[in-house]
């Protein structure tokens, strides 16, 4: 059996570490070990003497080195005898020979004998579970487990994190402005130019973030657009008018141009003759949604069929266009009902003609604008009622 190393050469005596880099009087180095001044006859000019304390530095040195690996490689496994009577405290993952088989250290400081405890030894070629301190065998993960982020037994390879990442990319999940209202900056700064400012930060999916750079778009004068936003494209100004981008004509409010999931709605672009821009931005979030408390007191006249209508503009501008359920209640009324009225009835689509006038419910990106009417059961005189109307709208 090879010596074991309890302690380097000269662990105790004297020593001089030898240098890396060539010494200029021609003393030894690592870089030109002893030189020929050591080879002059004693005496003659030049003569050098070999030095103990710097023999003493080189075999230390190596001793040290070859004790490490000793420990550290797979030399053989050393009991307490070899060691003047103390254990030898193996570190963990060190690698020894014991009973022609090699093992692995499975704790710090193991002064165990191999083969005798499965929990302080392992057969490197049988070695047990990986842990955040131990090497050992693991098993992939799966797409699911990967996506969930909480098995700590199973290791993501790259093919599963291609498979994360498309998993990733069809969450279904709008598109969200961090912070702020939930919408872009985006200015006018001249005639022709529409600006997406820098700074505004998003996530697509759910999942990838992005952050804006400034981006400047050129317009036409007396078009109607849409800023909208894609990973592929970034932001690109399009025109209702083009054939391309809409080509059934839809009226701008449609919802076939609501933001998608891969396809954000920023804003609203309107210029005039001039080329000068109206904007209205939109708000991205992957959840809207509103409580919408409002009324007022309102004189309408009623109609020849006693309709009474009213409505209270509410403004949204989102990017997606929402669902909406709401109610309306009488607060009071100033006038002659010679007959008690209705309940007040609410619509977000229909059109009411009263002694006024016509108001036609709204319920689009911009706007949730219901008409509420009340059959007062009193034909064409002029009532005012004190209304409460009470929506809530989300998408």
């Amino acid at each position: 059996m090879a010596r074991f190393f309890r302690f380097p050469w000269a662990t105790s005596g004297d020593r001089t570490e030898v240098p890396f880099d060539t010494d200029p009087s021609g003393f030894v180095s690592y870089a030109e070990g002893y030189g020929p001044d050591y080879e002059i006859t004693p005496g003659d000019p030049g003569w050098k003497a070999v030095p103990r304390d710097e023999t003493n530095g080189l075999y230390y040195d190596l001793t040290d080195n070859l004790r490490q690996y000793q420990l550290n490689g797979a030399p053989d496994w050393h009991p307490a005898a070899d060691n003047d009577g103390i254990a030898i405290n193996y570190p963990i993952n060190a690698i020894v020979r014991h009973n022609d088989v090699v093992y692995r250290s499975l704790i710090a400081n193991n002064t165990i004998e191999p083969g005798t405890d499965a929990t302080k030894w392992a057969p490197d070629n049988a070695i047990g579970a990986a842990t955040t301190v131990v090497s050992g065998i693991t098993r992939y993960a799966t797409t699911a487990e990967a996506a969930a982020r909480t098995v700590t037994n199973a290791a993501v390879t790259p093919a599963g994190l291609g498979a994360l990442f498309n998993l990733l990319l069809n969450m279904p999940v709008f598109p969200e402005v961090i912070g702020g209202n939930g919408t872009f900056t985006v200015t006018n700064p001249s005639a022709g130019t529409v600006r997406v400012a820098a700074g505004t930060q998003w996530t697509h999916r759910g999942a990838f973030t992005y952050t804006s750079a400034l981006t400047d778009l050129a317009t036409l004068a007396n078009k109607t657009y849409h800023l909208r936003w894609t990973p592929g494209s970034g932001f690109v100004l399009y025109d209702l008018a083009d054939g391309g981008y809409n080509p059934s004509a839809l009226a701008e409010t449609n919802p076939f141009f609501d933001t998608s999931y891969d396809n954000m709605l920023v804003a609203r672009v309107v210029t005039s003759a001039g080329n000068v821009a109206t904007i209205t931005t939109l708000v991205n979030r992957a959840r809207l949604s509103s409580g919408i408390l409002t009324g007022g007191v309102v004189t309408r006249a009623t109609s020849p069929t006693s309709v009474w209508a009213c409505q209270f503009p509410t403004v949204l501008n989102w990017s997606r266009t929402p669902a909406a359920t709401g109610s309306a209640a009488r607060t009071g009324f100033t006038g002659t009902l010679t007959t008690p009225p209705e309940e007040p009835a609410i619509s977000f689509a229909a059109t009411v003609t009263d002694g006024t006038g016509t108001l036609t419910g709204v319920l689009d990106r911009y706007q949730a604008s219901p008409v509420i009417s009340i059959d007062t059961n009193v034909p064409s005189v002029s009532i005012t009622f004190g209304m409460q109307l009470s929506v809530f709208a989300s998408a």
